[in-house]
């Protein structure tokens, strides 16, 4: 009868620490499978980083452009005040 008990016992811990193994393997691929969501976005993000560089890149050019075009424009207004006599 004590083989028995024994027995029962350790049959119930093996089939304890079954269930925890495999409840423990479902936690890890569950995390493991958030971890992936979240680099795949961290990765598409990190795909458009260089176009909107690129992006502001192109805006500062731009934006030097107007400048030197709204210095040139009150250059010129600035030419035609003094030759109108101060006069709008």
């Amino acid at each position: 009868m004590e083989y028995i008990t024994e027995i029962c016992i350790a049959v119930l811990a093996l089939a304890g620490s079954a269930l925890g193994s495999f409840s423990g393997f479902k936690l890890t691929a569950y995390r493991v499978e958030q971890l992936e969501k979240k680099v795949e976005s961290q990765s598409s993000a990190t795909k458009r980083i260089p176009v909107l560089e690129e992006q502001l890149h192109n805006m500062g050019e731009r934006a030097d452009r107007l400048e030197k075009r709204v210095e040139m424009l009150e250059n010129r207004l600035d030419i035609c005040r003094r030759e109108n006599g101060g006069r709008r």
